[in-house]
């Protein structure tokens, strides 16, 4: 193996699962970089693929992001000020 060839892990499925074809458009530049690198491109692209697709998971959305924002605001405002429903309740 070459100093400068890092195996790669699949994280989603054993290297058994169906393959499918797929036509990529990579810059030349980038696909000559790499095969010096790599004698296999196909599992090169796959695992920084798989790879992609963890940290992807693992990212919290926009939407994640503004909620979680939303309710710390909520709570300290509750916290600091009370609820407006605190004047209204009778018991």
């Amino acid at each position: 193996m070459n100093a400068h060839r890092m195996p790669f892990m699949n994280t989603l499925a054993p290297s058994s699962t169906r393959k499918r074809s797929v036509n990529l458009t990579l810059r030349v530049d980038v696909v000559d970089q790499v095969r010096s690198i790599s004698d296999n491109l196909s599992a090169t692209v796959e695992s920084l693929l798989v790879a992609y697709i963890d940290q992807q998971k693992q990212t919290p959305t926009l939407r994640q992001k503004v909620a979680m924002q939303s309710t710390q605001t909520w709570n300290d405002f509750n916290r600091d000020v009370g609820s407006f429903a605190d004047e209204y309740v009778t018991l």
